[in-house]
């Protein structure tokens, strides 16, 4: 439902979460295509993920 609501929808993967939720390069780079200045983790998945938060540093 989400993605119905939602001015843009990037493809980041497959249903599955290795493929996508999980797979932090295609994140940022879909925050990067849609000009994003800001990413929501949301619940879980990469909310608490180190390996998430410091490539977004890196990248501003």
């Amino acid at each position: 439902m989400h993605v119905h609501l939602a001015d843009q929808a990037i493809c980041i993967g497959e249903a599955n979460a290795l493929d996508s939720y999980l797979n932090i390069d295609r994140i940022i780079s879909a925050a990067q295509i849609t000009g994003a200045n800001a990413i929501h983790p949301g619940y879980g998945f990469l909310s608490e993920s180190t390996k998430f938060a410091q490539p977004l540093r890196n990248k501003a």
